[in-house]
């Protein structure tokens, strides 16, 4: 399915009971939902699960301006309200997923009961600042 949030066509689906506990899935950079596929199965047996890919990945559209955790973070909201999600989620986020879900826990602390972070970090360095540079660099090459 898609869904237009923040001006932003983001591609999602949803599998599980539709009345289970709701488990969001945030990728990694350079990725899509596509790498939660053997998961979802798993968490779908209890959870309603939802898994998207972030603007500039996957299925999702690529602005051509830059992102902030802040924006993605109001994309997850966004996805959630537009999925009349109105009780506390639970959010695993993994590398960059992961600054997204501590971007949400410091926006939003109400709309989830758990944030799970993988593999992740927070402020990044001066001297990572170049490292995130290539790496956007080389995603926007291979999109084309």
């Amino acid at each position: 399915m898609r869904v237009t949030i923040n001006g932003i066509d983001l591609a999602c689906q949803t599998d599980g009971p539709e009345d289970g506990p709701v488990l969001v899935l945030c990728h990694t950079l350079a990725t899509s939902r596509a790498m939660w596929r053997r998961q979802i199965p798993q968490f779908a047996r209890s959870h309603r699960v939802v898994s998207y890919d972030m603007r500039g990945h996957g299925e999702s559209t690529a602005p051509d301006y830059p992102y902030s955790l802040e924006m993605l973070a109001e994309d997850v909201i966004g996805i959630l309200d537009s999925l009349g999600v109105d009780r506390p989620a639970i959010f695993l986020g993994i590398s960059i997923g992961g600054m997204v879900g501590q971007a949400l826990a410091l926006r939003h602390p109400d709309r989830f009961r758990a944030i799970i972070l993988s593999n992740t970090i927070s402020p990044t360095p001066p001297e990572g600042q170049a490292m995130w540079g290539q790496r956007i660099q080389a995603i926007r090459q291979e999109r084309g």
